[in-house]
């Protein structure tokens, strides 16, 4: 589910239960916040002084998933470049025009690229996940299956008949490139060599 966290401090409800019969109880519940002084699940920064970092040898191929929890900071405008959350010589996923964009690269070397109907929206976490099964292909953004347009109107889904055999590094958060470098916050990064289901993404949002 969307990401919100209380602010440290004392909360108070009062909770009711009725049973079968009409008799009701209530009670009254006291939650104390505290800050986390032991949080370990840090988030990849991205900036203008922290760029993109690469995670070795990646070959893309056959069924698969790419997950990853990101808020932008940018609220991604440019036109003409891709600010890259995941990229490879075959695959990327991340914003330009203000909307969220995956694009698989073909053996033809030619690329693919589909423009997400949802908008970035700036300084929020948003869950993105894109599957790959058989030659079909599926975006899910936080708790829903995403429409894309590839050039002829919106989908649910569409057709990716073939990938690129490369390897190469697949770098997170950019490529090298400034225009190319996604500002903000990248966290739980997934790549998996199957085709999760909608439920199973589900339960990663949650």
């Amino acid at each position: 589910m969307a990401r919100t966290a209380l602010a440290p401090g004392t909360y108070y409800e009062t909770v009711t239960a009725t049973d079968g019969n009409g008799a009701s109880s209530a009670i009254g519940v006291t939650v104390n916040v505290v800050p986390d002084s032991s949080e370990t699940d840090t988030a990849l920064n991205i900036d203008a002084t922290n760029g993109f970092v690469g995670n070795g040898w990646f070959a893309n191929s056959g069924d698969q998933t790419w997950e990853a929890w990101v808020r932008s900071t940018d609220t991604c405008t440019q036109t003409n470049a891709v600010k890259k959350i995941f990229s490879h010589t075959t695959f990327y996923l991340g914003c330009k025009n203000s909307r969220w964009v995956a694009a698989f690269q073909n053996s033809s070397s030619t690329w693919s690229e589909a423009v997400i109907l949802d908008r970035v929206s700036v300084n929020e976490w948003t869950h993105l996940a894109v599957t790959r099964s058989g030659t079909s292909v599926k975006v899910y953004v936080n708790n829903h299956q995403a429409w894309v347009d590839l050039g002829a109107g919106f989908t649910l889904t569409w057709t990716q008949s073939s990938v690129i055999s490369t390897l190469n590094t697949l770098y997170i958060g950019g490529n090298g490139l400034p225009a190319e470098t996604f500002y903000g916050q990248i966290d739980e990064v997934k790549v998996w060599n199957s085709a999760r289901s909608q439920s199973d993404i589900y339960r990663d949002w949650e």
